[in-house]
């Protein structure tokens, strides 16, 4: 199963929430993290991927400026949304991993 399993019905931007919170990958994951992907969906999920781009770069930009980015934090996360990407997904996550540190 990866990420794109989880589009709304006749939707290419939405993603259907519920699905993903009855998913087994949902439920293997640590209940703190389960909370963050649900609130990261919840404000982000109907975005584009440029639009979710942009708006990464933005946010990790202002926690480098102000000091409270945390790198290991970003990875676990990465880690833990593995499980829901596929093979490609998961390069792009690298490699943006990569460039943010």
């Amino acid at each position: 199963m990866n990420i794109s399993d989880f589009k709304a019905d006749n939707s290419q931007d939405e993603w259907d929430i519920e699905k993903i919170k009855q998913s087994e990958e949902f439920h293997s994951v640590e209940s703190e993290y389960s909370d963050l992907i649900e609130k990261f969906l919840l404000n982000y999920g109907k975005m584009s991927e440029e639009e979710l781009m942009a708006e990464m770069l933005k946010i990790v930009a202002e926690k480098k400026k102000n000091g409270t980015f945390d790198a290991n934090k970003v990875r676990t996360l990465a880690d833990v949304l593995t499980p829901f990407l596929n093979n490609e997904q998961v390069a792009k996550m690298k490699n943006l991993l990569n460039f943010l540190e």
